[in-house]
């Protein structure tokens, strides 16, 4: 099967990869989407077969979290950060391109109904509810301190 990328964002790097992928001849595998509106990433994650997360100095995981709800194969390159937001629900690999490419092609062509729902059960740390109750206990252990004698 042929890999599609999409790369959803922007940054400094934007004008070199257009220009890598036209020398590579790849551009009609690759589409750069800019900015995505947070309404239309639903339907980005949906019609995706797997998520990558090449950074290893990205610190929230935001996007790995929503990657996960949306049952998506998450690989990402093997950083504290990264292994933190997934757990065993991801593929952790090393940061370099021969280790993605082995990852992506790893991809099998149609989704695992168990992986998926292990991608979201991992997610469900994530949840408003889960954060809300994280943020009161810790709160709520600072107004207690525990008092040595």
């Amino acid at each position: 099967p042929q890999v599609c990328l999409a790369i959803a964002g922007d940054g400094p790097l934007r004008e070199e990869l257009g220009r890598r992928a036209k020398a590579l001849r790849l551009e009609g595998r690759i589409r750069f989407l800019g900015l995505i509106d947070q309404g239309r990433l639903p339907d980005l994650y949906a019609s995706a077969d797997a998520f990558v997360m090449p950074s290893v100095t990205e610190t929230q995981g935001i996007v790995q979290a929503e990657a996960l709800a949306a049952g998506l194969l998450v690989i990402a390159a093997d950083a504290p950060q990264n292994r933190d937001v997934l757990g065993s629900a991801g593929v952790l690999v090393a940061a370099d391109p021969a280790s993605f490419a082995a990852a992506l092609s790893a991809v099998p062509s149609q989704p695992d109904p168990r992986r998926g729902a292990d991608a979201r059960a991992a997610a469900a740390r994530f949840s408003v509810e889960e954060q809300v109750s994280r943020t009161l206990s810790l709160y709520e252990s600072l107004m207690h301190p525990v008092r040595i004698a």
